[in-house]
């Protein structure tokens, strides 16, 4: 499991990065998610 260290929702190991916080989960850095949601 993986705790987001901005929001500290769990995620999966499979998840990279916080869907709330838009944040990287290993780096705590912010991303840059494409607006292509289906």
């Amino acid at each position: 499991m993986k705790r987001c260290p901005k929001c500290g929702l769990v995620h999966s190991d499979l998840d990279n990065f916080c869907r709330r916080c838009k944040i990287d989960l290993l780096t705590g850095e912010p991303i840059s998610i494409p607006t292509q949601s289906p």
